[in-house]
This record gives structure tokens, sequence and C-alpha cells, in this order.
């Protein structure tokens, strides 16, 4: 979570130096310290305007951000399924997935509320209700207004001071400039905690209203030790009906106003630093799928246990197929990767709400045995989608750090030909979108150099050295 917090803000970060270079262009204002060396990155010269809008600046490509997203969604899923599902799970594998419950962000389990006190439920929908809500309050106190009244009129009374050109204009509008990064950050942080308590808190208000007969009397489905329809049932219905409001209904409505809002500057960096999170990893055309992806989410953690038991997991099997479908017709992601790795995450939740329907039968009998085999065949399914995103992960760790990117890149590149194929690292992904609709390739000269000129953006993109008579490959992998 940590982590992928520390990309959020530092993905945010750099979309809001973009930001401010369009900014100071149009204004005529000196850029700071960090904008210029992003221009340097970018390849944008004093002479040279980056016109904002629908194209906006070239953007980063997708990376390790948005197959986190994914890859805990999965976790999200799996877990809430071996808990609200009436199904016979062999124990062996319910401890297994218990240690994955981390992606659920459940305060409750995590910090063994019930070591010091015995707990119901209904504590439970209270503290996990209630916790998000003084979170976000305490990051309004704490980043945002100290950042808005204090930290960036300092700032920019300090730069100015240093600059010895300040005037009340220049001022006021690096002043406006620098107090609407610090709201778009704070958004951007607000979206992210939004994203990952969705699931859970979702889970645990719908619960309230799952009771199960048993004898003649309704119990709560996840705590029988608290009946349904009796008085203090009857106290938390309306809270919890508020609270049905608030998140599973408020959480996608808040994030479909944001979409909409931003529906016409998707590209902008400042857009994307604010609420790329919720669009970024998809295509212009789908910038909406992560509605569609929190509705599959919230059905599969949520409302499947709303139906009768007997329909629940033919039910899910059908609506991850349909999906599935989706995706492939849509192709609603930008990467090949982040598209072919939730395609593995909805595979492995199809096979495992199927093999919940093989051992829902009442008619079939397993022996110990057969449970050990069932459990280890499910925990191989999950290890596999473990590894996978392990191995990502090693990939986006070499790619951070220079010694390890020179030495794979060293390893991995191709012996010389007449047509050396070049994967070029470095280059964004809006560039290469853009270099391979637009480019073309200087001659090569003597100094081993080509160049990639975007008529786009008047940049030219100096390719590393490679040998004469080469051909450069632009793969948008």
């Amino acid at each position: 979570m940590y982590l992928q917090l520390y990309m959020i803000v530092k993905n945010s970060r750099v979309h809001l130096l973009e930001e401010e270079i369009v900014y100071c262009k149009e204004h005529a204002l000196t850029p700071s310290d960090a904008a210029t060396k992003r221009m340097d990155e970018l390849g944008v010269g004093d002479d040279q305007f980056i016109e904002p809008g629908v194209d906006g600046i070239p953007e980063e490509k997708p990376n390790f951000t948005f197959k986190w997203k994914i890859f805990l969604a999965f976790l999200q899923i799996m877990t809430n399924l071996s808990v609200n599902l009436e199904v016979p799970w062999p124990s062996l594998f319910k401890s297994f997935i218990s240690f994955f419950s981390f992606a659920n962000l459940d305060f409750v389990q995590v910090s063994s509320v019930d070591c010091v006190r015995r707990t119901l439920f209904y504590d439970k929908l209270v503290i996990t209700t209630v916790l998000p809500v003084c979170f976000l309050a305490a990051l309004f106190v704490g980043f945002f207004l100290p950042q808005w009244f204090f930290l960036v009129p300092r700032r920019v009374a300090k730069m100015y001071a240093s600059r010895n050109d300040a005037s009340s204009k220049s001022s006021e509008l690096r002043l406006r400039l620098e107090r609407s990064q610090a709201r778009r950050q704070f958004v951007a942080m607000v979206l992210f905690f939004l994203f990952l308590i969705y699931p859970l808190v979702s889970s645990v208000i719908l619960r309230t209203f799952i009771c199960k007969e048993v004898d003649n009397k309704y119990y709560l489905l996840t705590d029988f030790r608290s009946l349904c329809f009796d008085a203090q049932w009857n106290k938390y219905v309306p809270y919890a009906s508020i609270m049905t409001v608030i998140y599973p209904v408020g959480i996608p409505l808040l994030f479909g106003y944001e979409l909409f809002r931003l529906r016409k500057k998707v590209e902008a960096p400042g857009a994307i630093a604010e609420a790329g999170i919720l669009y970024f990893a998809y295509r212009r055309h789908a910038y909406w799928f992560e509605l569609f992806e929190m509705t599959n989410k919230l059905f599969l953690t949520s409302l499947i246990a709303f139906f009768p038991r007997q329909s629940q997991l033919p039910l899910g099997l059908s609506v991850v197929i349909f999906y599935m479908a989706i995706i492939l017709v849509l192709n609603p992601y930008k990467r090949k990767g982040d598209d072919r790795l939730h395609l593995l995450s909805l595979t492995e939740v199809f096979l495992f709400l199927l093999a919940g329907h093989v051992l829902d039968q009442p008619t079939i009998l397993f022996s110990n045995r057969y449970d050990i085999a069932i459990s280890i065949v499910l925990i191989l399914m999950t290890v596999l989608a473990v590894g996978l995103f392990v191995l990502l992960s090693l990939q986006f760790v070499v790619n951070k750090i220079p010694f390890l990117k020179k030495l794979m890149l060293k390893i991995y590149t191709p012996s010389p030909t007449n047509h050396l194929q070049l994967r070029i690292y470095g280059i964004n992904q809006a560039r290469k979108i853009d270099a391979m609709r637009y480019a073309t390739l200087s001659p090569l000269t003597e100094s081993r150099f080509a160049y990639v000129q975007s008529p786009a953006y008047g940049l030219n993109t100096k390719v590393p050295p490679i040998m004469s008579k080469a051909r450069v490959l632009l793969d948008e992998e």
C-alpha cells in the first residue's frame, strides 16, 4: 500500500511539473528548478511551446502503478469471495488466502480488537465506516490546510525574494499555480484512498442486510451471534442505509463526476496528476472504464451474497465471463501487459468460482485427502498470479535502478545486423504513439546517433548510440 501511495504521489508530482511548464509559458513566468529539469528530460527548449489540450504534453507510459491496481483488485475479490459465499472451502486454502486480507485494509482484523474485547459485527460496521472519515479529515487538516495557507505562500515568497523579480502580478499567478497543484495532490490522495477502501467498506455495510434462516430464526450471515429483525438490528439498519448511500453508491458517483468533469482534458498534465489513478491506464475511448471495473468488483465482493445460494456461483461465473468478453472486445488498456495481467486475474477468479461450484454440490462428499488436493490446486493458482506480479515488480525495480538497467541492456541487446531492432527505453507512452504515427527518421551520421522527429510537438528524441545503417524500431511494449 505504501509503495503504491509513493508511486501515485511521485507520478502526480511529475505531471504537476509538466503543468507548471505549460502555465509558465502561458503567463511568462520563470519555471522552478524542478520544472526546468523536467523540461530538459522532455527535450523542450526555452523557445518551444507545448500546447495543452487533448494531446497535451507527452506522457510517461503506464507502468507498475496500474499493474499493482489490477493485482490488488484480484486479492480483494478472492478474499471477499472466500468469506461471503456459503461454500465449504478447504480449511487449508482458507488459511492461506487469509494472509492476503491486508489488501482490504481491514482495520478490525489487522488490529486484533477481539483480543482486547469481544466485538460484534455492529462494532466492525461502525469502526469500518467511521475510520475513513477520520483519515480524510486528518489528511485535510494535516496536509491540505497547511499547504494552502502556510507552506505554499511561504515557498512563493522565498522563490521571488531570491530571484529579485517579484511583482504583484507574477507573484499572484505563481501563488495560484502552487495552490492549484496542492489541491490536485490532495484530490489524488483522496481518490487513491477511496479506491483502496471501496471493496471492504461496501462489503461490510451490505452484510448488514444479508440474513440466513436457521430453525425459524434469522441470523446475520457474517456473524451468527447477532439476530436479524430484533431491536439491535433495527437500530443499526438506518445507519447502514445511510452508509450505503455514502460508500457503495457515493464513491462511484464521485469518481463518475470527476471523470465527467475532466472528460475534455484527460490528457492534460494537471488532470492526470489529479485523477490519473482513475483513467490513465486506459485508452482515450475507454477513459470511463474504471467505473465498469468498480461495478464488477462491487458485485463479486458484495452483491453476489444477496442472491440465493444455489444461484450465487453460476451467476458469478456468468459475470466473470461477460466481463472478460467486454475487455477482449473493448481493449481498454494502453499497454498489453496490463491487459494480459487483468485477463489472467479474471481467469483465476473464474477457476476459483468453478472450484467452489464443484465443492458446493450436496451429492458429492470429499474426503480429507481430496480437500488437501483441492487446496493445493487453489493455492498454486493463487501463487501463479502472485509470482507473475513479483516478476513484474522486479522488472520495475530493475528499470528504476540505472546500474541494473544498463546491465540488462547489455545482456539483452541484440547482436549488430544490417537492421538492428532496438527497444527504446525512456521515451514515454504518448511520445511513442505520436512517433509511430508521424515520425521520420533522420539519416544516420558518423556520430552514430539518430533522432526521432515528432512534428506534433517539435521534439527531437536522441536515440542511444547504434551502428550506422541501422534501423530503430519503436515498440509499444
